[in-house]
């Protein structure tokens, strides 16, 4: 689990760099890659994550998934921070505030606790949320450094929050390896980590895909899908 974790950590380090390298990257492909990640992150959760955590226990998943949700709505209320409008499209206004720091620690954390999910799993389903991590790490890390750029932050404090917010996913990744001994846990952490891959997926990166008005987006969108699918099957086997 610390070694996934810890990979996370790099991509999302990575991804951060990248756009500080690279600022005018081309945003056809980030959307694509984020397109992508949305696939993966959608299918993983509706065909991995939910019907294992629902045989555990349906009403423990049922509340977890609906606290994910309002929660997550609940910190974005408090910040105009969104993880895609950065790149797809230009942002002239950008409140960037203690709020926002928070929720983009808190997200790395959840990550990390989704990584032990994932990893106490220990099947096909683990293998696809953890790879649905660590692509979605390095979106994080691009959005990182695109909104404190947006504020003209110099390039070192970015990296130092970059380091510091990216650090969190594999601190979430041992605190929660200590919850998950307990068995009445999992179901509630597994839905944590469903709720956290939809909403993100619904209300951040689609809507901005729309934007980009790219006809093969769609497709790329069911590229993640099948990738999920043949992950699957060859893990199976």
């Amino acid at each position: 689990m610390l070694l996934f974790s810890s990979i996370a950590f790099l991509f999302s380090i990575f991804g951060g760099l990248l756009f500080l390298k690279l600022q005018k990257i081309n945003k056809k492909f980030i959307a694509i890659i984020l397109a992508f990640s949305a696939g993966i992150l959608i299918s993983v959760s509706f065909l991995h994550i939910l019907p294992e955590s629902y045989a555990i226990s349906e009403a423990k998943t049922a509340i977890g998934f609906l606290a994910t949700v309002f929660i997550l709505f609940l910190i974005e209320n408090f910040t105009f921070s969104n993880s895609c409008s950065e790149f797809i499209e230009d942002c002239h206004f950008h409140k960037l505030s203690i709020f926002a720091f928070m929720a983009l620690g808190m997200h790395s954390f959840i990550d990390g606790v989704n990584i032990s999910v994932a990893a106490n799993l220990k099947s096909a389903a683990g293998f696809n949320i953890i790879l649905a991590l660590i692509m979605h790490k390095f979106a994080d890390g691009l959005t990182i450094s695109s909104i404190m750029k947006n504020e003209n932050i110099e390039n070192w404090k970015i990296i130092k929050a970059l380091i510091i917010i990216s650090l969190l996913t594999p601190i979430g990744s041992i605190s929660a390896g200590y919850f998950l001994q307990f068995q009445g846990l999992i179901p509630i952490f597994m839905s944590i980590s469903a709720g956290t891959f939809i909403y993100i997926s619904m209300t951040e990166i689609i809507p901005e895909l729309h934007k980009d008005k790219n006809i093969f987006m769609p497709f790329i969108l069911l590229s993640g899908y099948l990738f999920v699918f043949i992950i699957h099957i060859f893990m199976e086997h």
